[in-house]
């Protein structure tokens, strides 16, 4: 899958234009945190009820595994025959990310977790947008070199990052709800706990513009680069891919892991990441998403000033939306190069492992800009793009 970028100077509206922001193969999972929400259900509808393991935001950050719990699947009523009892048995069940208005998707990406009695054949994409009525797009089903339906077993695997599964031309549509949905005789039931396979991250993907305050900076089609100091243990990663699925082998961090010699917590001046956002931009939110559980309380975050010297943002404020994420907002800040050091564990061992998946940066909305009496709109990248906005009052 090649990534594209192109900047358009989108419209007038009254006495006013918008700078937004055009992207192609995007992973809408970047949107901001509160731009995406998610769901789950069954055959009966919107589900709320427990899980198996983890939490339905789970396969929004792609940091650790959901697991529908044996309440959500086991849904289709028998009635009991020949004095046996009535009983339920496996049902159709799906989870669903919503996003903040209807996108364009051209190809979906998933995770699966399928262990401890589970097993999956086949699923299928939809898509809606009003969450309630739904259209398939796409389906994958799994069979072996001679076109047989296998049921395959893993802790991670599935179609993502550049091998999702990609939309047929013919259903690509704006959708601002996107499911994988399972049928009862594509999957196995495992327990009360395990209902049945879980899920690591659901991505849905495409193009379209952004407003400014919407993009993610530090994804790769932007000329980013993100790379590690040669004192960390643990260097190799793609921490600007733009994906939110658990890379694992590909993360950026370092402290105690078993067997592991050489390791040492964050704690050396010399050890840090750098991030390259290939311009100065203005920024005010960093997001830093998790591998699993190995995550940070906190970290000292510096941006490189005229003086070429690294200074530490000022004002820093760390929160977490959960175990998989936290967000680090502060003032206003120009700058290309950014560093992140002094990295402290969330867990009551300081020296416990930390490990990096995905940086994510934000800048601040960008007012209107006021129209002159005669404008000629440019795209800049090639691409001339007029729309046409409402004005607002």
């Amino acid at each position: 899958m090649r990534f594209t970028m192109t900047i358009t100077v989108a419209v007038l509206a009254g006495s006013a234009v918008w700078a937004d922001v055009y992207v192609e193969n995007y992973n809408w999972l970047q949107l901001p945190a509160g731009d995406v929400t998610v769901l789950r259900g069954n055959s009966n509808g919107e589900f709320t009820g427990t899980n198996g393991n983890g939490v339905p935001a789970d396969f929004r950050w792609g940091n650790w595994v959901w697991i529908p719990s044996g309440s959500q699947t086991q849904t289709t009523f028998h009635e009991g025959q020949d004095g046996g009892g009535d009983y339920y048995s496996n049902g159709m069940y799906w989870a669903a990310v919503k996003l903040d208005q209807p996108r364009q998707i051209t190809a979906v990406g998933v995770q699966w977790w399928a262990g401890e009695g589970t097993s999956i054949t086949k699923y299928y994409i939809d898509g809606s947008n009003d969450g309630v009525n739904w259209t398939e797009l796409a389906s994958h089903e799994y069979v072996n070199a001679s076109g047989e339906r296998v049921a395959t077993t893993g802790s991670r695997f599935g179609l993502y990052g550049n091998s999702a599964l990609a939309i047929p031309s013919g259903n690509v549509d704006l959708y601002q709800y996107v499911r994988v949905r399972v049928m009862e005789e594509d999957y196995t039931y495992g327990s009360a706990g395990r209902g049945g396979p879980g899920l690591l991250a659901i991505e849905p993907m495409g193009g379209g513009f952004l407003a400014e305050e919407k993009v993610n900076w530090v994804n790769q089609q932007f000329g980013t680069a993100v790379t590690a100091s040669d004192t960390l243990h643990w260097k190799s990663g793609t921490l600007n891919s733009g994906y939110l699925y658990d890379d694992e082998g590909k993360r950026t961090g370092d402290g105690e892991w078993p067997g592991e010699a050489g390791a040492k917590p964050w704690n050396d001046p010399d050890m840090y990441i750098t991030i390259n956002l290939g311009a100065a931009r203005t920024i005010n939110e960093l997001v830093a998403v998790w591998d699993a559980d190995y995550s940070a309380s906190s970290f000292l975050l510096e941006y490189r000033g005229d003086d070429n010297e690294y200074h530490p943002v000022e004002g820093t404020a760390f929160s977490r939306a959960n175990v998989g994420i936290t967000s680090v907002t502060f003032d206003d800040v120009e700058a290309q190069y950014w560093r992140i050091s002094d990295v402290v564990s969330s867990s009551s061992n300081p020296n416990r492992l930390v490990l990096f998946n995905q940086i994510m940066m934000y800048g601040p909305p960008v007012p209107p800009i006021p129209e002159p009496a005669t404008m000629t709109l440019l795209a800049l990248g090639g691409l001339a793009v007029l729309r046409r906005r409402k004005r607002n009052t």
